[in-house]
C-alpha cells in the first residue's frame, strides 16, 4: 500500500492499493499517475509485518515477490518514499528481534479510529496481514502470531532507519 501525502489542507493523506498483476513497470506506471493527479509532498510505502525489509533469502519467508516489485517501482518514480513498518513481526515473516534493529522509533500507535477509513476496503479486499493489524487495533486483545513479538508492538508503526534498502547496498 503506498500512500502519498499531499498539501491540500489538514487531514488530505490519500490511500491506494497498488495493483502488482503487471510487474514493477505497472506499478510504477499506478505511482506516477497517482503523482500526477495528486502532486503529493511525499510518498509513504506502508508495509505490514515488515517482510519488505527481507534480504530474500530467509527460511520462513513466504511472499518477497509483491514487495521486491513495489521497491523497484519506487526506485523509479523519482519522488520522495519513506518506507514505514506496521505491526513488526506480525505476519509471522520474519522475527520481530531482526526487523527492531533495521528500525527506528515508534512514530504511531494504530487505534481503533485508525482502522475505520479503511473499514470498507477491508470487506473487498481481504488481505490477512492488514486485518491482523486492523483487529489488533479494534481490539485490546492482541493476535499473537511470533514467539517474539509483543502485543503491544503489534499496533506500532515504524520508519525504516536507512534511505536505502538494505537489498540496495
Amino acid at each position: 500500500m503506498a500512500g502519498p501525502r499531499t498539501d491540500s489542507g489538514p487531514g488530505c493523506n490519500a490511500i491506494a492499493l497498488i495493483d502488482p498483476g503487471n510487474g514493477a513497470e505497472g506499478i510504477t506506471r499506478q505511482l506516477q499517475d497517482l503523482i500526477t493527479h495528486l502532486r503529493p509532498t511525499s510518498i509513504d510505502l506502508l508495509d505490514v509485518g515488515g517482510d519488505v525489509l527481507a534480504r530474500g533469502d530467509e527460511p520462513i519467508l513466504r511472499s518477497p515477490l509483491a514487495d521486491s516489485l513495489t521497491l523497484a517501482a519506487c526506485a523509479q518514480v523519482g519522488a520522495s518514499v519513506s518506507l514505514l513498518v506496521a505491526g513488526p513481526g506480525l505476519d509471522g515473516e520474519l522475527p520481530h528481534e531482526e526487523l527492531r534493529k533495521l528500525l527506528g522509533p515508534v512514530i504511531h500507535t494504530f487505534t481503533a479510529e485508525d482502522t475505520e477509513p479503511i473499514g470498507a476496503v477491508l470487506d473487498w479486499h481481504l488481505s490477512e496481514a492488514t486485518g491482523m493489524l486492523t483487529a489488533a487495533a479494534r481490539h485490546s486483545t492482541k493476535p499473537r502470531c511470533g514467539e517474539s513479538s509483543t502485543p503491544r508492538e503489534k499496533t506500532r508503526c515504524r520508519r525504516h532507519r536507512s534511505a536505502k534498502h538494505p537489498q540496495a547496498r
